[in-house]
């Protein structure tokens, strides 16, 4: 039972730090991948419906001007709308912008009467093997960033809306590393690592007192 404890606390502290979301994009090009930042949408991967909602590729001018001078994608459509971007290649790690209109204008805005905040599901797999699912809410009006790196590559993400409605939201500034990051950045990885040295050395108090 010691043996299983100690591979389980092992197995969640190589989990917890193999693996990071960082809400920074200098943060995130600072970590050392090599990488892609795709101005051009569709020449490295594809994104497709997976159902719930329409999805729009649009120049850098015709909703908003947020992104330019990389086009950008819309989404508009009711809650478990569902996007899949599909990689050529396998990644470490991604990054985007998310705007999140909270006027009703049609441009800029989220086109609709009363604008919506949303939440979002990323899920990361390589082929049928999901490594990870994360969870965020984008602030509003702003270019809010949302980076994912892992030890273990990937070639698929899948986009679920979770808590919205039809209005719109729109994401650009697509990057990606075919390399894995350097390091995760310590106020993100810092509590999860504290977490596991903590979990370690109970681990040993436990073994040492019943060695005696």
């Amino acid at each position: 039972m010691k043996m299983v404890t100690l591979a389980a606390v092992a197995l969640f502290c190589g989990s917890a730090v193999s693996a990071a979301t960082i809400d920074d994009r200098a943060t995130f090009l600072a970590l050392g991948g090599t990488y892609t930042e795709h101005t051009d949408i569709g020449a490295d991967f594809t994104i497709s419906s997976g159902g719930g909602g329409a999805i729009a590729f649009l120049d850098s001018t015709t909703y908003t001007d947020k992104f330019a001078p990389n086009p950008y994608v819309v989404i508009s459509g009711v809650e478990n709308f569902n996007a899949v971007v599909t990689f050529a290649t396998e990644v470490f790690a991604f990054g985007m912008d998310v705007y999140e209109p909270a006027s009703p204008d049609l441009f800029n805005g989220c086109n609709v009467t009363t604008c919506v905040d949303s939440t979002f599901e990323l899920s990361f797999l390589n082929g049928a093997s999901l490594l990870e699912t994360i969870t965020f809410s984008p602030n509003d009006d702003v270019l809010d960033f949302i980076g994912y790196s892992s030890a273990l590559a990937f070639n698929r993400i899948e986009v679920r809306e979770t808590v919205g409605t039809n209005d719109n939201e729109m994401f650009g500034n697509f990057v990606t590393s075919t390399t894995q990051l350097n390091a995760v950045p310590l106020p993100a990885g810092l509590p999860l690592l504290a977490a596991c040295v903590v979990g370690f050395g109970i681990l040993g108090r436990r073994k040492r007192k019943q060695a005696l």
